[in-house]
């Protein structure tokens, strides 16, 4: 790993975001931000670690967050997430669309003057680096989804369903624009270098976050009925950004590994990963409704 440890609560804690931290007020660039919670981070850092689960899923979730650099807490779900959005964002900012870049600031509930200004000059980046900070800014995507579907699902005072909507829309495009960054290496480097250091039978499927996502979507699915009525429009929007998200995925998927070779959870002649993906896509889009 080539980066410090990013810290994230498990997914389960994230009801609410944050509420902004004084301190942070009048930042005017992104540098000024991240040395700014530093000593957040810094008590991030102190708090309980989660231990490697006991159930086999929990413990493939352990593994997951290992491979990957991520460091989980027990506590503060929505400070974790707020400060591991500001620290994605800072090393994203290089080299990363600067959109993305954007995203990762929203999550994090910040104003700064300009929406992602950075002095740093892009160095040329590490592939194996790029693949790491990649998954974890898809990481903190998840849980920004996270906690946009617990709005739909727990509506607080003064809610907003057209705002939260627009919201989700804007993260599965930004998941999208992750997994492109993300998969911006030479297939060579893939097969030779990153795919032999992943543990066997790896996959992506093993990821807490976007586990617990599909959970809180299946439940907001109720609500996202009633709001293909009143929010039509929205919910074409969503569903379109989420299916792109896919598609980018898959592109990724057949550009490093081929159309044709199963997927690291896979056996040797089992499924296409790219098939897989598809098959994915067309299950779960169905957990947001297409308005009548």
């Amino acid at each position: 790993m080539t980066c410090s440890p990013l810290i994230l609560a498990q997914p389960h804690l994230l009801h609410r975001p944050a509420a902004a931290d004084p301190a942070l007020a009048g930042v005017r660039t992104l540098d000024e931000l991240y040395n700014a919670i530093a000593p957040i981070s810094a008590q991030m850092a102190m708090l309980p670690a989660a231990d490697q689960g006991r159930t086999r899923r929990e413990r493939q979730f352990f593994q997951h967050d290992r491979y990957y650099g991520i460091q989980r807490v027990t506590q503060q779900g929505g400070t974790a997430l707020a400060v591991g959005a500001i620290v994605t964002a800072w090393r994203l900012a290089p080299d990363g669309p600067p959109p993305l870049v954007a995203a990762l600031i929203e999550i994090a509930g910040i104003e700064i003057g300009s929406r992602y200004p950075h002095p740093r000059a892009a160095t040329e980046q590490d592939p194996l680096r790029r693949w790491i900070i990649g998954h974890q800014v898809f990481a903190v995507l998840m849980q920004g989804l996270i906690m946009r579907t617990a709005a739909l699902i727990n509506p607080p005072a003064h809610h907003d369903p057209a705002a939260d909507l627009a919201g989700l829309t804007r993260l599965f495009r930004a998941s999208g624009a992750a997994l492109r960054y993300t998969g911006q290496v030479h297939p060579r480097y893939y097969r030779d270098d990153i795919r032999p250091s992943m543990p066997a039978r790896f996959s992506g499927l093993m990821a807490a976050d976007h586990h617990h996502l599909l959970q809180r979507l299946r439940v907001a699915h109720p609500i996202l009925l009633r709001h293909a009525d009143s929010h039509p429009a929205a919910l074409v929007e969503l569903r379109q950004a989420w299916a792109s998200a896919y598609a980018d995925h898959t592109e990724v998927c057949a550009r490093l590994v081929g159309s044709g070779t199963p997927s690291l959870l896979g056996t040797e002649h089992g499924q296409p990963a790219v098939e897989s993906l598809e098959h994915y896509r067309r299950s779960r889009l169905s957990t947001i409704p297409e308005p009548n």
